[in-house]
Order: structure tokens, then sequence, then C-alpha cells
């Protein structure tokens, strides 16, 4: 499932919802929320669970969606060329 993380403008400031709660606290800026949501998608993506993040303008509304895939473990990346031995300058398919 991928979870759905929203920054939206409220009375006084921003509000973080993250699927249908909010992170808590609010924030004075739309920039200090946003921060705040990145670093929960990038967290739950490390996790193995991608998020979405919609951005709001002060009016409501949207402006940007972004997405935080989830990320492969580097070893279990496959390796596509290996490198040449010392005495040939080819490139050797893996």
């Amino acid at each position: 499932m991928i979870h759905v993380i929203s920054i939206a403008p409220t009375p006084g400031g921003w509000r973080v919802r993250v699927d249908d709660a909010d992170l808590p606290g609010r924030f004075a800026s739309g920039a200090e929320a946003e921060r705040a949501a990145r670093a929960e998608a990038e967290r739950l993506a490390a996790l193995g669970e991608p998020a979405k993040l919609h951005v709001h303008l002060p009016d409501g509304t949207l402006a940007a969606r972004f997405v935080h895939a989830v990320r492969a473990a580097p070893e279990a990346s496959p390796v596509l060329w290996r490198n040449p031995p010392a005495r040939s300058g080819a490139l050797q398919p893996a």
C-alpha cells in the first residue's frame, strides 16, 4: 500500500497528514512542514513502504506531487558490467 502524505495550510500554520492521521504539532511555515513530510516519506520508504507526497499552496490548491519509492538494498542491485581484466580494454557482460 502506498502511503499518502499531505502538507496543507491551517489557520495559523501548516499541518502534515499521513494517510488519515496528523503528524504531531503544527508548523509555522510551509517549508518547515515540507521538511517534516519529506523526512516521514523517507522513513517510510526505508521501512519498505512507498509514500506519495502532496504539497498544497496557501490557498489549498495542489501544487506538487512526489513519490518516495522503496529503495533496493545495494546487494540486491544487479551487476550489469564487470570491470575489464587488466590486459583487455573491452567491457565484459556480467
